[in-house]
């Protein structure tokens, strides 16, 4: 039998909808379990978009910009001794 578990954690949600937040790249979003309800570059001028369309069940979160990249750098490390022995 086939279910599947459902995890409604704030990172499981944004994972799962992950090709949909691209568009929000850079900016602030209130969302529910079902959709983004408001964006806006400034967490204040969320606030105020939330506040004028009554929204009282919501989740905030800041989409950063690297988060969509899907490119890795991997940096080398080299380790050197300042001792030397004779």
């Amino acid at each position: 039998m086939n279910t599947k578990v459902k995890n409604l954690s704030r990172q499981n949600w944004m994972n799962n909808h992950k090709e949909m937040l691209r568009q929000y790249s850079g900016q602030w979003i209130a969302h529910n379990e079902v959709e983004v309800l408001a964006s806006a570059k400034k967490g204040e001028d969320l606030m105020r978009i939330l506040q004028e369309k009554k929204i009282e069940k919501y989740t905030l979160a800041y989409i950063h910009p690297s988060w969509h990249n899907g490119t890795y750098r991997i940096l080398p490390i080299r380790f050197q001794t300042l001792k030397k022995n004779d």
